[in-house]
């Protein structure tokens, strides 16, 4: 047996009503899916935004010419810093324990005279990171305020070098003296 033909306004009311019906399903599986997915994405926020969670090392971003640690403090104890230099020079980061970036000794260039700090106020360093890289290195601090700081003088700053590196003068830049200094708490 054949069946009849359906009229064409009867098959697009068909459509519309299956249209309509798949939409409705849609929107309640989306909504299914957004409700059941809030738990988890609270919870991975809030381990994101909070400052002292041990799911990351605490980070210092290095650029011409600032430091800025990724937290407001840093835990007290062993601990890695890493160090990630976003700018197009070299880069270093130093800590010393220090109440004020005025404490800690200078050379006539302006930058840090480290030989002159006492052993037990140096926390330690990651030095030598290229531009563009990254380093890490652990640290054991004790509760108190730090200074972190580069103290690389870049020779070929101030006045250029010529095609084979040769200087044309002048001593370069001092990059703690341009601001390459940021004071750290550990609590």
């Amino acid at each position: 047996m054949k069946t009849p033909p359906i009229p064409p306004s009867s098959s697009r009311a068909h459509l519309r009503a299956r249209y309509r019906s798949g939409v409705v399903i849609g929107l309640i599986a989306a909504g299914s899916v957004a409700l059941a997915g809030c738990g988890s994405d609270k919870a991975a926020t809030s381990k994101q935004s909070n400052p002292t969670s041990k799911q990351s090392n605490p980070t210092f971003t290095l650029n011409e010419f600032t430091i800025k640690l990724d937290r407001p403090t840093l835990p007290q104890g062993k601990i890695t810093l890493t160090v990630n230099n976003v700018g197009r020079e070299e880069h270093e980061l130093v800590l010393v324990k220090a109440n004020a970036v005025s404490e800690l000794p200078t050379k006539s260039d302006g930058s840090i005279d480290e030989e002159k700090i006492p052993a037990s106020a140096k926390a330690g360093e990651i030095g030598h990171v290229a531009a563009q890289g990254t380093g890490s290195a652990a640290f054991d601090l004790a509760p108190g305020s730090y200074v972190a700081f580069c103290n690389i003088i870049d020779k070929m700053g101030a006045m250029g070098s010529m095609g084979s590196g040769t200087m044309m003068g002048g001593s370069g830049h001092v990059h703690f003296a341009l601001g390459m200094h940021q004071l750290i708490t550990v609590k």
